[in-house]
């Protein structure tokens, strides 16, 4: 298959023979035989995920959706967590960074109160009592402290976009 070139229709190519006549997106086109395209099975691109980050601290929300949205991440944010209860009923997401303290619902009352809520990382500038980490391992919630670093941040999210994954 060396030699071959992918042009979309009506495609400009500085080489006339790399051209092929106008026809479907999913075709190959051969150098030496251009109009003997080869159909090349289309696979859909999965959608990368959605992550919804709720935090009450506009730089911190701000800061995490960055480093979220840089990895290609699709990402939501809430002010609150009554605003982020709320997204979570009107759209899907794969899994959510919540701050545990916010007004009006903290993280831990917004999974408490969503119906069967995606896997979720819990972020807090405050540590959390030994027994409150375990209480969260156990439910399978990641807890964060913040300032969140970013690599742990990424780490916390591909683990519970995996636990999303085996449900």
């Amino acid at each position: 298959m060396a030699g071959l070139s992918v042009l979309t229709t009506g495609a400009q190519s500085p080489d006339p023979r790399l051209v092929g006549p106008p026809g479907p997106v999913d075709a190959l086109w051969s150098p030496t035989e251009p109009e003997q395209p080869v159909t090349v099975s289309a696979t859909r691109a999965t959608a990368p995920p959605s992550i919804l980050v709720a935090d009450d601290d506009d730089a911190i929300r701000a800061s995490v959706s960055d480093i979220l949205r840089h990895v290609g991440y699709v990402v939501t944010e809430a002010d609150d967590g009554e605003v982020a209860l709320t997204l979570m009923g009107a759209e899907p997401f794969d899994a959510l960074v919540l701050d545990n303290r916010m007004p009006r619902l903290d993280g831990m009352a917004v999974l408490a109160a969503a119906e069967n809520p995606p896997p979720a990382v819990i972020m807090s500038g405050n540590d959390l009592d030994p027994g409150g980490r375990k209480d969260l391992a156990v439910r399978g919630i990641a807890y964060l402290h913040k300032p969140v670093e970013p690599e742990h941040l990424l780490d916390a999210v591909a683990t519970a976009l995996g636990r999303r994954r085996h449900r």
